[in-house]
């Protein structure tokens, strides 16, 4: 690849381990409220549950360590927006510091860390909503103003159909970038499938799965008829 890279990972939620307690990435199957934002606090893993779908948080940190090792790039980012209305009103940290110490613990080197991600500051880039479409919009903004002509989105699977849908929405605004899609649970499994087949087997067999794809489809059609209003925006 020609030129500096940004590598994205998007955010997909954060929460307590218990009350009061250390925030972390959301795992591999997470249960949802009734609208389907993120608990506060996690609750134990249950496919069965109707409100159940796909984390993927630390899915998507953990790809995106395997692509800074893989890619070299110049800047990462996590989950690159302002914090949900929830967060924001009960004052909970950000999605994008929680990620970035993830990742810095993860690699086990918080100097290169700290020299490659940028947390994203809320006063700084002053925009408004929060969810991937606007996330996508300050990517791309973020390697336009650092002179970045490569992007590199990581997601998990089950939301890269429609993350893509977005990113061609976008064609015409930034159509100088060169902009790839990396899925996280490939991306871990060509990098060890002993140790993550069987997880993302897990994954694609759950009815958490089929439950969030339904609601991508869902989304895209939104998305066309003009009405998409991101989780990220509700107020529970």
């Amino acid at each position: 690849m020609e030129g500096k890279l940004l590598l994205a990972a998007l955010g997909r939620g954060t929460q307590q381990l218990y009350a009061n307690g250390p925030w972390e990435p959301t795992g591999d199957l997470e249960v949802c409220d009734e609208k389907f934002a993120h608990l506060p606090i996690c609750v134990p893993e249950n496919d069965d549950h109707p409100n159940s779908i796909i984390g993927g948080g630390q899915l998507n940190i953990l790809a995106a360590a395997e692509l800074w090792r893989q890619l070299d790039p110049a800047i990462v980012v996590f989950a690159y927006g302002n914090r949900s209305l929830h967060l924001q009103e009960y004052g909970f940290p950000s999605e994008s510091e929680i990620m970035g110490e993830y990742f810095a613990k993860l690699i086990g080197d918080p100097a290169a860390a700290s020299r490659l991600v940028d947390v994203f500051d809320e006063k700084e880039w002053n925009v408004g909503g929060a969810g991937t479409l606007q996330e996508l919009h300050n990517i791309f903004s973020l390697a336009r103003k650092r002179d970045i002509q490569n992007v590199t989105i990581v997601t998990v699977a089950v939301h890269a159909a429609r993350v893509a849908f977005m990113v061609r929405g976008y064609s015409g605004e930034f159509g100088d970038l060169k902009i790839s899609i990396a899925v996280s649970e490939y991306v871990l499994l060509r990098a060890n499938p002993e140790k993550y087949a069987d997880r993302v087997k897990r994954i694609f067999a759950s009815q958490s799965y089929i439950r969030n794809y339904e609601r991508e489809i869902s989304g895209m059609n939104a998305l066309l008829a003009g009405t998409y209003k991101p989780i990220a925006s509700i107020r529970k």
